[in-house]
């Protein structure tokens, strides 16, 4: 599966995953309650988190219930991928740029499955905004 979406980012982006392919990064499975480590400290997976990123390790945790024969569930996997994708091959802003593209991504991934997103984009945009350097 992974290599598959790996492919699909190698022809959808300008994210170069040769790498990736060489050495992908780690996935995990965890469950809603569980405690990971993430990015230097212990992350409590509340029922908002359907997956995470760890830049720091290369970890991907994925939160249960999950199969890989489920497009949504698929998608989730393919986000976190698109992050190990972006940490290696661009410089963002803000960590918000990076996660809105992931999400644009998932979206135009589920619509080629023919599948709705339904994702709220008022939401993302509000939790994915860079602060601005305002000066009065």
């Amino acid at each position: 599966l992974v290599p598959d979406l790996l492919s699909w980012i190698e022809t959808h982006t300008p994210y170069d995953v040769k790498d990736m392919r060489q050495k992908p990064p780690s996935i995990e499975f965890c469950k809603r309650g569980d405690r990971v480590f993430y990015e230097g400290h212990e992350l409590f997976v509340d029922k908002e988190i359907a997956a995470i990123y760890d830049a720091i390790t290369r970890t991907i945790n994925i939160a249960e219930p999950w199969n890989p024969k489920n497009p949504r569930d698929v998608s989730r996997l393919l986000h976190e991928l698109i992050h190990d994708a972006q940490s290696r091959m661009r410089k963002w802003s803000c960590w918000g740029e990076a996660e809105w593209a992931a999400y644009k991504l998932q979206e135009k991934w589920l619509l080629a499955q023919g599948i709705k997103p339904n994702i709220n984009w008022m939401q993302i945009f509000m939790l994915t905004r860079c602060p601005r350097d305002v000066h009065p």
